[in-house]
């Protein structure tokens, strides 16, 4: 996924979790589509199916001023000329490559998939309880922060009251203390959260203090490990160059490299074995000090278990 662009959810919920009951919503809230169409006009939406057919029935056309890609896996579906097809969430994230924002507009098996890379939700709270049988997913409120909230009336044009809320996640930490191996990475692990940024962004190296790169490639580039593991003889980490957090946000042609830088490393420097380490995932897990995918290359100082100064290399995790 493109690390620049923002997700952003966008949908109506009443006080018992429905967003709708079959293909149809069981209130009116002029107010709320006024808004909806306001916030989400010129910018690409993505809709399940389901979600796009209740669309066209109600209105008799796709959202204009808006492109819609539909998540399918009928590759046959037929669609507006201002909509295109995914086969799933994956391919519909690499569609939207360059946009800043894009909407995510149900129903809640796309909302599901939203949730974890999104930035933003726009929710309209209703103050009443409806019949229904699709809800909106859970999901962790601690990692959001309200960031405005208006509250509106029952009127003649509007079944209930209901406030509009915008939700930003809050900023994450990138760092994991308690994963430094040594206090003088934990000093410098403890600046880094202060200041809130992602030191493996290309656009903080210059202040992250990193080792000089030692190869670059398209998708990721190679440096020497600021502080290595205990016994090894070389030890390097190797960074995804864009702001990428678990394998899935790995295209195919990612992965390929990072096998053929691989191969760089065992010829470059003589290894007759040694161990990959890619840090995926939550750091709070996965052994790593930096929320930010990479891996480590490291081939051992002693190889030979006889040898009296012999110690293993460890790789945390956990």
């Amino acid at each position: 996924m493109d690390a620049g662009i923002i997700i952003s959810i966008i949908a109506a919920v009443a006080q018992n979790g429905v967003i709708s009951q079959g293909d149809d919503i069981p209130w009116r809230l002029k107010i709320d589509l006024q808004r909806f169409a306001k916030i989400t006009r010129g910018h690409t939406l993505i809709a399940g199916r389901k979600t796009h057919e209740s669309i066209l029935k109600r209105l008799g056309h796709s959202l204009p001023g808006r492109k819609t890609i539909v998540l399918t896996r009928q590759p046959d579906y037929s669609l507006p000329a201002n909509c295109k097809i995914a086969p799933s969430w994956e391919s519909a994230m690499e569609m939207v490559r360059g946009e800043k924002e894009v909407f995510v507009i149900g129903g809640a098996e796309v909302y599901r998939l939203a949730i974890p890379c999104a930035k933003r939700i726009y929710v309209t709270k209703l103050h009443a309880e409806y019949s229904g049988d699709v809800f909106f997913p859970a999901y962790n409120a601690d990692e959001w922060q309200e960031v405005f909230s208006e509250s509106h009336m029952r009127d003649k044009n509007n079944d209930c009251g209901f406030t509009f809320m915008t939700l930003e996640r809050k900023i994450p930490s990138f760092v994991n203390l308690q994963n430094a191996r040594s206090e003088k990475q934990l000093e410098v692990m403890k600046k880094i959260q202060e200041q809130k940024f992602c030191p493996f962004c290309p656009e903080h190296y210059e202040k992250s203090g990193l080792m000089p790169v030692v190869k670059q490639g398209k998708f990721w580039h190679i440096r020497q490990n600021r502080w290595p593991y205990e016994n090894t003889r070389v030890h390097l980490i190797v960074i995804h160059n864009t702001h990428a957090e678990r394998i899935s946000d790995l295209t195919p042609e990612a992965a390929q490299e990072l096998f053929e830088l691989a191969q760089w490393f065992e010829t470059e420097y003589k290894v007759l074995g040694g161990g990959i380490g890619l840090r995926f995932g939550d750091p709070r897990v996965n052994g790593a000090t930096v929320n930010h995918l990479h891996a480590h290359f490291i081939t051992a100082s002693i190889t030979d278990k006889n040898d009296p100064l012999y110690k293993a290399v460890r790789i945390r995790v956990g």
